[in-house]
């Protein structure tokens, strides 16, 4: 269903895929190239929080519940996308459960991963209170 809609997007080195703090209705599967994932530390500079791989996804979260950026996205290798809108997988989400659940926990990792000053106790309930909390966003975005 998903591949009937899907685009290809051809990036070079330099792109700035994805702006932090836009609202977009859209993710990017990696088929080829590398991505590098910035946010600013506490200095206010940029720094790489991520590097993602063919096979790797981004921008799921806001595709998923609507919420804005939460990181700048640049294409550091010469990069061939697969983008996925709201409207591709909406009829999926809504007839398979087991899907949200897993991008659930994908959302709530990745998160935490962003959250580098927890300690490891305080990561772990972290991602346990965000897959509960981000499984009803996604259902309320989609659903309601």
């Amino acid at each position: 269903e998903i591949a009937k809609n899907i685009k290809t997007i051809y990036a070079r080195p330099g792109t700035h895929l994805i702006k932090k703090d836009t609202v977009e209705d859209s993710m990017f599967l990696i088929s080829e190239g590398v991505l590098e994932v910035s946010v600013l530390n506490k200095e206010g500079k940029p720094a790489v929080v991520a590097t993602l791989w063919p096979g790797d996804c981004v921008g799921e979260m806001s595709l998923l519940t609507g919420a804005p950026r939460s990181a700048d996205v640049y294409v550091k290798h010469r990069a061939i996308l697969v983008e996925i809108k709201k409207e591709d997988i909406a009829p999926i989400l809504k007839t398979n459960e087991e899907v949200i659940e897993r991008m659930s926990n994908l959302l709530a990792e990745r998160m935490a991963h962003n959250e580098k000053f927890l300690n490891e106790e305080e990561k772990n309930k972290k991602i346990d209170e965000n897959k509960k909390n981000l499984a009803r966003a996604i259902i309320a975005f989609f659903f309601k």
